[in-house]
């Protein structure tokens, strides 16, 4: 039975407040990152967390594809976590994101690529994660840890992260391992490094953020060592 000129307004006014209410559980989820993976360093773009934004009467839409967040590890080296909410035509392919996506990871930039006494902001994009997850020659995949380097035309030295669906419903998310995915994940850094970036997602990401489109859920948990 086809919908009516009623129930399809009714749809398109529930699916903008599962939006919106998406959008809230995600600074919520921002924010404890912010705690306990940023640990008091310097966020590179400070409060700021999207651009690209068009404010223009004649746009595709007027929503963020997702948001960013970056913490100054120093050495010209970031702890970085992106939310990917859609994928529209002028970034990729659509279907590439049938789901938004959270990403974590490490990006340590080229020196070559500073400007004269910049510091990491002067190297950096804040959609540099995005760039390693869709584009960085691995095959994009939930769940796995994977490492590109000599990315971005060389300003990025080298980069690992690792992505799972944002959305859990009636579940929590969880990734599973043992100390070699800190070892990996640090991409060869020292075992200090690797283990503030570990624990500060773990940390972060299961102290009760809430996300979820209508339900909370269990939080997410990362890096949940055996």
């Amino acid at each position: 039975m086809s919908l009516t000129a009623s129930d399809y307004g009714l749809q398109i006014g529930q699916a903008l407040k599962a939006v919106a209410r998406l959008h809230a559980d995600t600074s919520k989820l921002l924010l404890d990152c912010d705690k306990h993976i940023g640990k008091r360093r310097r966020s590179v773009f400070g409060s700021f967390v999207t651009r690209d934004l068009t404010y223009n009467v004649k746009a595709d839409f007027w929503m963020p594809e997702g948001v960013y967040r970056f913490y100054d590890a120093g050495s010209l080296m970031v702890d970085a976590l992106t939310v990917t909410f859609f994928m529209p035509e002028r970034s990729g392919d659509p279907e590439a994101v049938p789901q938004s996506i959270l990403t974590v990871g490490r990006i340590q930039y080229a020196d070559s690529a500073r400007t004269k006494g910049g510091d990491v902001k002067s190297v950096c994009d804040p959609w540099d994660l995005w760039l390693a997850f869709f584009r960085g020659g691995s095959k994009p995949q939930f769940q796995t840890i994977l490492e590109g380097a000599d990315l971005a035309d060389g300003r990025i030295a080298w980069a690992c992260w690792i992505a799972v669906p944002l959305v859990s419903i009636s579940y929590g998310l969880a990734i599973k391992g043992s100390a070699r995915h800190s070892e990996s994940l640090a991409g060869g850094l020292d075992a200090d490094g690797g283990d503030q970036l570990t624990h500060g997602v773990h940390q972060g990401l299961s102290s009760g953020s809430v996300v979820g489109v209508g339900h909370p859920n269990s939080a997410p948990t990362f890096f949940e060592h055996q």
